[in-house]
């Protein structure tokens, strides 16, 4: 139910370089009226962060083609958190003039995506500060050893892992 209530529907009109926005997706954008569900390019383009520069370019490129696509945008909010967005179309045959798609409020699994690789660099710095000696083993190959565990084995620094044939009795 949650992943559904982030999903909506966006049109591209092309004589007037606007997308049209489903009502969620003009509340997510916090679009000045109730009403209003219309936003053009170059005031999208606007309101992207620096990293979404080149998608944006992409995205103004891609709604003039009928081809497949899938864009993500970080839009700059007026409290000045960052909404990601990422819009999708399918492959579209006909002329360009009007095309649609889904939008979908990406925020929520950006984040976590940023939690889960800030945790595992903090794990990965933790395993190597660790005095005691740590060996990962995965199917009985030794496949992380940490500094303490070199020191163990006699494995000089700069050697990254146990030699290949170091296995594990079950």
């Amino acid at each position: 139910a949650q992943q559904a209530a982030q999903l909506d529907h966006w049109q591209y009109q092309r004589d007037q370089q606007q997308l049209c926005l489903g009502p969620q997706a003009s509340a997510w954008l916090q679009l000045a009226a109730v009403d209003k569900q219309t936003i053009d390019l170059p005031a999208l383009a606007a309101r992207t962060t620096a990293s979404s520069s080149t998608p944006m370019q992409q995205l103004a490129g891609q709604l003039e083609t009928g081809q497949a696509f899938q864009c993500d945008l970080d839009i700059q909010q007026a409290d000045g958190s960052v909404l990601s967005l990422q819009l999708r179309a399918p492959h579209w045959p006909g002329p360009p003039a009007l095309r649609c798609g889904s939008i979908q409020n990406i925020t929520g699994q950006v984040r976590a995506q940023h939690t889960l690789r800030e945790h595992q660099r903090n794990i990965g710095a933790l395993a190597q500060a660790l005095p005691d000696a740590l060996l990962i083993v995965q199917q009985a190959q030794v496949i992380y050893r940490n500094p303490a565990a070199g020191r163990l084995f006699g494995l000089a620094a700069d050697t990254p892992a146990l030699p290949s044939t170091a296995t594990v009795d079950q």
